[in-house]
């Protein structure tokens, strides 16, 4: 009785464990590869730190993404871009409901916050924007 008591516990150990890889495994990630124009280095980090970030930090609260991730990174002639944003979702369903969940989250505000008044178009170039799912992972 007792080891079919453990050989049961170590089943629903082993699917859950499964149900969560799997879970793991479903995530879509957008990754936005940003050149930073010069001179304005300053203006861009303020403008991912007080803008992307803290609409990504309301996002993760209300459940809207799994994660996201800013990277900064030296730019070289290969790869001419300085920042690498990333954001997260657990499942195609927050992939597919990410344009209604971050217009609500926007609906009310009265713009970006901007350092020394220098809009995105003038400290910034978008490089180019890539969709990826994960095929496998360390993550439990």
């Amino acid at each position: 009785m007792k080891i079919q008591k453990t050989i049961a516990s170590v089943i629903l150990i082993m699917l859950f464990s499964l149900i969560g890889h799997s879970q793991a495994a479903q995530q879509i990630s957008t990754i936005d590869f940003i050149k930073i124009n010069n001179p304005y280095s300053k203006e861009a980090l303020y403008f991912y730190e007080n803008n992307w970030q803290v609409l990504r930090e309301k996002a993760m609260n209300k459940g809207f993404i799994d994660s996201f991730m800013l990277i900064k990174v030296p730019a070289t002639p290969q790869a001419p871009f300085h920042l690498m944003l990333i954001t997260t979702y657990r499942n195609n369903e927050q992939f597919e409901s990410r344009e209604k969940n971050f217009s609500q989250l926007m609906s009310g505000s009265t713009g970006p916050m901007l350092l020394n008044n220098v809009p995105p178009e003038q400290f910034r170039t978008m490089i180019f924007n890539k969709t990826s799912s994960v095929v496998v992972t360390s993550e439990k």
